[in-house]
């Protein structure tokens, strides 16, 4: 996604910035959260989101691991925070709980929207967190 999005789609991938918004959320409303990250591109993740208040654990030690096995994890969460894509999106139906989604992603002219349809897509009581396009609007 990190090459497709800004140069076929016409859009962003989550950044920094909105996984901080969403941590901030669920630490300002429940007591105790535990954030479990999976990913493909894991070092990206542990040098984008802060893990230094002790409740960001990194799956399978840090290491990108089974999608099997990572999915079957994020399912069994309370809540979820997804990036992009359909893995995510899984998840979140599965787990139930309340989801935060990175919205508005894409330029209003991308050619990704002919066959992505945010509405079929993401429930309506997900609460979504617009996306900083900037970096694409820049291409332009």
């Amino acid at each position: 996604y990190v090459e497709v999005m800004p140069e076929v789609w016409k859009g962003v991938v989550a950044d920094k910035v909105y996984l901080e918004k969403a941590m901030s959320y669920f630490r300002k409303k429940y007591s105790n959260v535990v954030f479990v990250v999976t990913s493909e591109g894991m070092d990206w993740c542990k040098d984008n989101i802060d893990a230094s208040k002790g409740d960001v654990h990194f799956s399978g030690d840090g290491q990108s691991g089974s999608p099997a096995r990572d999915f079957s994890l994020l399912a069994h969460c309370n809540h979820t925070i997804m990036t992009i894509g359909t893995f995510g999106i899984w998840a979140a139906y599965l787990a139930g709980g309340e989801t935060i989604y990175l919205s508005n992603y894409t330029l209003p002219d991308s050619p990704f929207l002919k066959v992505f349809k945010y509405e079929a897509a993401f429930l309506p009581e997900w609460i979504g967190i617009p996306a900083d396009l900037s970096p694409v609007l820049v291409r332009k």
